[in-house]
């Protein structure tokens, strides 16, 4: 079974991450645990009430037995609680935090984000650190991000540099929520833009026959802004998930050369971060 953990530092920033999880969870069928890196007075999964998460739930017939009647549609079941977990990582170092995320083979990690410095900041770990160390993707949720399902999802890279690995990945996710995914090529720096035709050829040969899933495209456009692509991403093609690597070609132009405390304004959706 896959293992999602999602760091809490009880903040709503933790909140609002652990809401997306328990909706992954039930719909990739994986564990949760709940990493506590601050003392918590109460367990994560006693605070959230699933309305939120129902009202996606119950909206396929599929999930309205397990959510729709039992416990008033509002608490988790007792057969979900009994995949979620909590482990106490208060005052430990990222880099044991990363070894028993390896050990116990992480299949995501979970972390809300705020988009404007908080004025008490209770995170006490660095999520660039554990990305450099860890096996699995990172989740950046927006702290204003509205839960919903997944449709589209766009992964921003050079196609010529294209990572197979990642778009299984993605392909895999995608398929749990029924969704499209892109790859948007912008040429990293220093290198020409690709013609279409050449694109094409280079997607279908080296991409497409790897990859075993109908809803993947490509949209090779000549932009050069990244954070004017990103807007386009969001704004005008509704994309709801974008997914880049750590520390090569766009992650630097849209983080610089970490991630900070918070996300960049004009990422408004969930942020995906695969390590290097």
């Amino acid at each position: 079974m896959k293992s999602i953990l999602v760091i809490n530092d009880n903040s709503v920033e933790a909140e609002n991450a652990y809401k997306l999880a328990l909706l992954i969870a039930h719909q990739v069928e994986a564990e949760i645990l709940v990493a506590n890196i601050c003392k918590a007075n109460t367990l994560m999964p006693e605070k959230i009430k699933m309305a939120e998460v129902n009202e996606l739930l119950v909206g396929h017939h599929e999930f309205e037995n397990d959510f729709g009647q039992e416990a008033g549609g509002h608490d988790l079941p007792d057969r979900f609680m009994r995949s979620i977990n909590e482990v106490d990582f208060s005052g430990i170092k990222e880099k044991y935090i990363a070894q028993e995320i390896n050990r116990k083979n992480i299949w995501l990690i979970i972390q809300g984000m705020n988009t404007s410095l908080p004025n008490v900041n209770l995170t006490n770990i660095n999520i660039s650190c554990l990305l450099n160390k860890v096996k699995c993707p990172v989740l950046l949720v927006p702290a204003n991000w509205k839960l919903k399902h997944f449709e589209r999802i766009v992964y921003l890279s050079d196609l010529r540099y294209c990572r197979i690995e990642i778009v299984r990945y993605l392909a895999r996710f995608a398929k749990f929520f029924n969704a499209d995914i892109s790859i948007m090529h912008l040429s990293a720096r220093g290198l020409p833009h690709m013609e279409q035709e050449y694109a094409l050829k280079l997607f279908s040969d080296e991409v497409c026959n790897n990859i075993n899933y109908d809803r993947l495209y490509l949209n090779n456009t000549k932009e050069r802004d990244v954070t004017k692509a990103v807007h386009v991403m969001i704004d005008a093609l509704q994309n709801d998930l974008l997914a880049v690597v750590n520390h090569r070609f766009h992650f630097k132009e849209i983080f610089g050369r970490y991630i900070n405390k918070t996300l960049p304004e004009h990422i408004t959706v969930p942020l995906l971060v695969f390590p290097y």
